[in-house]
């Protein structure tokens, strides 16, 4: 029965649905430019913090190793899940969201750069 919940979780299998939901949860927001890291992870890890003390958590990082990488954040996130005791599946992915805005400025700077260098149009 496990293997099968596990999978039901995974694809809901229509004969467990009565016992398990298979949608995963989701939210969509707008991002702005305060928006510093993106944050995937399991319940496992959810079940373990708040979204405020991850920020904590990311922040206390960067203050101990201002270098530190998205996949030392997120081993550090796991880590911290497994310590208090989550027995839940336990996995986070980190994204770094600090240089997003220079990329769209930059996309930006040559989408215009190439219209103003294409060649007028013959009529």
């Amino acid at each position: 029965m496990e293997l099968d919940l596990a999978m039901s979780r995974a694809i809901g299998d229509a004969h467990l649905r009565p016992y398990i939901i298979p949608d995963p949860d989701f939210v969509s927001v707008q991002l702005d430019d305060s928006a510093l890291y993106l944050i995937l992870a399991t319940d496992g890890v959810f079940d373990s913090f708040e979204a405020s003390d991850i920020a904590s958590i990311i922040t206390e990082i960067h203050s101990m190793n201002s270098g530190a990488s998205t996949d030392e954040i997120a081993a550090t996130l796991v880590y911290l899940a497994l310590e208090l005791g989550s027995t839940d599946n336990i996995s986070a992915q980190v994204v770094d969201l600090r240089g997003r805005a220079r990329c769209i400025a930059a996309e930006q700077q040559h989408i215009s750069n190439q219209h103003s260098a294409a060649p007028a149009a013959r009529s």
